[in-house]
Formats: structure tokens, sequence, C-alpha cells
């Protein structure tokens, strides 16, 4: 079950690299194999390092150090953008059509409750 699943995440890995790279313009003349094979090769090298004596510690340095903060900040960046630039108001406008009992004290609340849950979070994890 782990293998299929590992399986299955390389192969969505890769395939949307290879569409990202497709869709810049001057890749279009290469050959679909060819940057298949530039990707695999480039992973199987990054891979590699993991197998030495020392992989389990530099492995561990990388999960700690950029897998969970880097998973916070985007979801600082994503709260401020949404509030920002696509704005609250509008937000809660638009689910008050599915939700058509929304008030002000729910949707403060709901400013509130996502606002606490990401910094308990973020103090759970870094404090």
């Amino acid at each position: 079950m782990m293998l299929s699943l590992g399986l299955d995440s390389m192969f969505a890995s890769i395939d949307s690299l290879v569409q990202a790279a497709f869709s810049l313009p001057y890749v279009i003349r290469l050959h679909k194999r060819l940057v298949t094979a530039i990707i695999c090769c480039s992973f199987f090298v990054v891979s590699v390092i993991f197998t030495f004596g020392n992989g389990l510690y530099i492995f561990q340095l990388i999960d700690q150090f950029s897998g969970s903060f880097a998973v916070f900040i985007r979801a600082f960046f994503e709260l401020i953008g949404i509030s920002w630039f696509y704005g609250v108001k509008k937000l809660l406008v638009g689910e008050m059509t599915v939700n058509q009992q929304a008030d002000n004290i729910s949707n403060l609340s709901k400013i509130i409750i996502t606002l606490s849950l990401f910094l308990s979070g973020y103090g759970a994890f870094y404090g």
C-alpha cells in the first residue's frame, strides 16, 4: 500500500512539473520524453543524497526546517491575500448567498475564529 501511494505521488509530481514545463514558451520545441527524462534524472540525483550515511539526518533537517514552517507562511499569506485583495465583505457576502442567515455576529466570529486558529497552530508548533 505504501509503495503504491509513493508511486502515485511521484507520478503526480512528475506530471505536474512536465505540464508546467510545457506551458513555458521555450520548451515547446523539446520532446515530451526528453523533458520527462530530465525531470526524472534530477529527482533521482536529489533523492540519492538521502541514501548515504547521513541521509536520515539530512531528511530530518529538511523536514523540520522547510516542511511545517512553509505551510504556516503560505497559510498566513493566503489569509492576507483573501482579506486584502478579495475583501472580507465580498467573501462574507458570497457566503451569505449560500447560507442566507449570516449576520454581523457570526461574520465577526468567523474572522476571529480563523485568526485564533492560525495563531494557536503557530504557537503550538513554534512557541
